[in-house]
């Protein structure tokens, strides 16, 4: 026989359909990151056909290769890829964030920290000082002269009485039974007459 079955299976229709698959899925997944990359995105969700017509071959079998392929062609252009699989969809989770190195980053930070001026301490604000209060009578000492209070009692005393003798005559006269205040004598008014001197004078300005 000049006929072999593993020539049969490399001619096979079903090869050449599940490459044409991955062929047209990954051309549209390019275009995805491309459309992000100028929108300034930097991951994009692909959703990927869940349906290939692939003859003599199931749906799951024909998927599985599709999805492996473009898996890992986008494995090995280094794009980090999560995929979503539900029994009605399929989605591709690309990204490519930039990756930063953890040791430099910290160098960095050492570096800032040693230029960086330290915080002052607050300095703690001193208390206000309040006025002493007056010492009642119960809180007075035991060596306080009594006759020195009863002497400093009677002068305020007499004060008060001042202050109330005061009053009172205010509110007399308030009331009209003061006695009238006592007229003041009349002053003269400012503008006299003038006499004929000085209307000599002031002819003699005019003139």
């Amino acid at each position: 026989m000049n006929i072999t079955a593993e020539e049969l299976r490399n001619s096979d229709t079903s090869n050449s359909l599940i490459k044409s698959y991955t062929k047209d899925m990954l051309i549209a997944v390019q275009e995805a990151i491309r459309d992000a990359q100028r929108d300034s995105r930097r991951s994009v969700v692909f959703p990927a056909p869940v349906n290939f017509d692939v003859p003599d071959i199931s749906n799951k079998v024909a998927s599985t290769e599709i999805y492996f392929n473009v898996l890992s062609e986008l494995k090995e252009n280094g794009f980090d890829v999560v995929m979503d699989l539900t029994k009605k969809s399929t989605d591709f989770h690309i990204s490519w964030k930039p990756k930063r190195n953890d040791k430099k980053i910290n160098d960095m930070i050492k570096f800032i920290a040693k230029h960086c001026v330290e915080a002052k301490e607050s300095k703690p604000r001193k208390p206000k000082r309040r006025a002493p209060l007056k010492p009642k009578f119960e809180d007075l000492p035991d060596s306080v002269d009594m006759d020195d209070l009863a002497s400093t009692s009677k002068a305020h005393a007499r004060g008060s009485q001042r202050g109330e003798g005061r009053k009172n005559k205010f509110q007399l006269r308030q009331q009209g039974d003061a006695p009238p205040p006592k007229p003041e004598p009349e002053q003269k008014s400012k503008l006299e007459e003038p006499t004929p001197g000085d209307l000599l004078d002031i002819k003699d300005l005019l003139i």
